[in-house]
C-alpha cells in the first residue's frame, strides 16, 4: 500500500467537493488552489492510485489525444 500524501489527499478532498464526474484537469486546477507547484501528471498519478483502491483494479495505462490542423493547412483549404 502506498503511503499518505498531502497532494494524494488534495486530490481526494477535490473529488468529494463535488457531485459531478470532473475531468483530470479540473481537478488540477482545483488542486492548484492549495498547492500552486503540483504537476497534472501528479494528480493523474493520485487518481490512479484512488481509482485503484477505491474499486480494486487497476489502471494499467491512459492517454491524452490532441486532433486538429495545422495553420498552413487551414489556409491552403481555404483558397
Amino acid at each position: 500500500m502506498k503511503k499518505y500524501s498531502h497532494q494524494r489527499e488534495a486530490v481526494r478532498e477535490a473529488l468529494m467537493s463535488v457531485k459531478s464526474h470532473p475531468t483530470a484537469s479540473e481537478i488540477y486546477d482545483m488542486v492548484r488552489e492549495k498547492i500552486p507547484n503540483i504537476s497534472l501528471g501528479t494528480v493523474y498519478r493520485n487518481l490512479s492510485v484512488l481509482a485503484e483502491r477505491a474499486s480494486g483494479a487497476r489502471i494499467e495505462r491512459h492517454s491524452l489525444i490532441f486532433y486538429g490542423v495545422c495553420a498552413e493547412c487551414v489556409k491552403k483549404g481555404a483558397s
